[in-house]
């Protein structure tokens, strides 16, 4: 992102700073004071989260704008490097922070960055209001002159942190959360390995340590995914391809053990889900031959 910071900094008569984190830019631009101008500003593609306080214009074909004399905060994802910002800004002060991630870094995230570029994603720019904008002061303003190199590096950097994480939890309560595709892929390729063979015992245990995941969290992804637990979508398919197999006219011991149960076993299971026992299926299948 330098050259392009570096033109806007250039033509904004601006400042500028940028700092590394993961693998994305923080960029930090100020100037106590300065003529008006305008200028085209290309963003690279990925995510753009950034606060700043300035008197300023700004609007990009097909994904809107914004016009402020205070603080701002917005959220944009650029689907490539074609998208250009025309800004007007006033004269005065100008402080501006955001923190950058190029599109390919987000393809592997699976936390906070990946949710809140899903939710921007095809989407115009985000706008960031309320209360969320009196942490815009103290996020543009300049480190203190005590600190310098790594210290430096980690201020900025838990400031994009902190922006990142207000603003994921803002977008959230007016979004709803959005899973992550990897975690989605991760909790099919779990569904696939239990439906793979119904008839073999499994723990959650088992289920976390083969997926390389905390049981904890194996729990809690897999319900937020399905909108069940894995016990209740272990018992729900064990039962319903045993009824296949009743209704295909296999004997009640056959499909006990194809699911994985012993006959008693199974027919307690199976009145306690459908709320009859597997014979009745199995004899209206006899009377309906």
């Amino acid at each position: 992102m330098t050259r392009e910071f570096e033109e806007f900094a250039e033509k904004a008569q601006v400042s500028n700073q940028e700092i590394g984190l993961n693998s994305g830019v923080i960029w930090y631009s100020h100037r106590a004071n300065g003529p008006a101008g305008s200028y085209d500003a290309f963003l690279p593609a990925g995510l753009h989260i950034s606060c700043g306080i300035a008197n300023i214009r700004t609007q990009a074909d097909g994904f809107g704008g914004f016009e402020a004399a205070g603080p701002v905060m917005n959220v944009l994802y650029a689907p490539d490097d074609s998208v250009c910002f025309r800004t007007e800004v006033g004269s005065g002060a100008v402080s501006s922070f955001g923190y950058f991630v190029p599109a390919e870094a987000l393809e592997d995230d699976d936390g906070v960055i990946a949710g809140i570029a899903q939710i921007a994603k095809g989407a115009p720019l985000i706008p960031i209001a309320g209360k969320a904008l009196r942490s815009v002061p103290r996020l543009v303003t300049s480190v203190s002159n005590e600190f310098c190199g790594k210290d430096l590096e980690m201020m900025y950097q838990s400031r994009a942190l902190e922006l990142s994480a207000m603003v994921s939890s803002l977008l959230q309560g007016r979004y709803g959360r959005v899973k992550s595709s990897r975690l989605q892929r991760k909790m099919q390729e779990v569904v696939d390995g239990i439906e793979a063979g119904l008839a073999i015992p499994v723990t959650l245990d088992d289920l976390a340590k083969r997926h390389g995941m905390s049981a904890r969290v194996l729990t809690t992804a897999f319900r937020n995914t399905f909108g069940e637990s894995i016990a209740e979508f272990l018992i729900r398919r064990r039962m319903e391809e045993a009824a296949a197999l009743l209704e295909a006219g296999a004997l009640v011991a056959t499909a006990a053990n194809a699911v994985g149960y012993s006959p008693n076993a199974f027919s307690t299971a199976f009145a306690r889900y459908y709320g009859f026992p597997p014979s009745k299926l199995l004899n209206h299948k006899r009377r309906s031959a």
